[in-house]
């Protein structure tokens, strides 16, 4: 299964690559994420018990919230999370919440600079739309509301029904003062049940929100007990806890 995950994962790096034409190169400044002593995994299909034991011991509530390390420094749990799960999306929005609060690019005892392990992510699993997401957040956070556009639109190509990747794309567009663009991202997310107000405030003070129109009933559906698609990740059985919500 592990040799599975990673040839499939390899030949989808590979095509990803032909096709955005990324600066990033497999063993360039940003190393290799398809090489590691453990693993890699990827963090939607875990092997076994690999996610929990590595979590249990290099990902937890303290390093989440970025006070200590577990086994050693901080900085060296964190990046032995990523690198046996190049796409984790909580640890790569941990990396982005290091950085901003250290005011770094590179958090003290990195080995990359935290954009690296984005593009890392993005090359060992560039089908999961969360990475594309947290790294949007991450771009605006960062005042590029223009790359931000880019990874959120392809994350709502992957996954269509998550809430949070339309409504951070309403505010890269709002950033851009697009308005045209930030609406009607901004009415999806709130459509499919987004809980923060801040997007539609801002719109409405720039005077262009306005409610959607309600839309015809499926055919067959009652309207009654209909389950709202909430933010979270693409597959049923990934793990949902900590997901993304929103730049600001």
């Amino acid at each position: 299964m592990q040799m599975g995950n990673r040839i499939r994962s390899v030949a989808l790096a590979g095509w990803a690559l032909l096709a955005s034409g990324s600066a990033l190169a497999l063993g360039s400044e940003c190393g290799d994420p398809f090489h590691n002593a453990t693993g890699p995994f990827d963090y939607r299909y875990p092997e076994g018990k690999m996610l929990g034991m590595v979590e249990h011991r290099h990902y937890t509530e303290d390093i989440r919230q970025l006070r200590r390390g577990t086994t050693g420094a901080l900085a060296g749990d964190l990046a032995y999370t990523l690198r046996v799960f190049p796409n984790h999306y909580r640890a790569l929005q941990t990396m982005s919440e290091w950085s901003f609060k250290t005011r770094s690019k590179k958090p003290e005892g990195q080995p990359y600079v935290v954009e690296c392990w984005f593009e890392r992510g993005l090359h060992y699993a560039p089908d999961d739309p969360m990475v594309k997401l947290v790294y949007g957040i991450h771009l605006i956070k960062a005042g590029r509301p223009q790359d931000a556009v880019k990874q959120l639109e392809a994350a709502i190509a992957e996954d269509p029904n998550n809430a949070s990747s339309y409504y951070n794309l309403g505010l890269a567009y709002a950033d851009l003062k697009d308005y045209e663009k930030a609406l009607p991202n901004a009415q999806r997310a709130y459509e499919l049940g987004f809980p923060l107000p801040g997007l539609r405030q801002r719109l409405v003070k720039a005077g262009v929100w306005r409610e959607p129109e309600p839309k015809a009933p499926e055919q067959g559906a009652t309207g009654e007990n209909k389950e709202i698609p909430a933010a979270s990740p693409p597959v049923e059985d990934a793990p949902a806890a900590g997901a993304p919500a929103a730049a600001q």
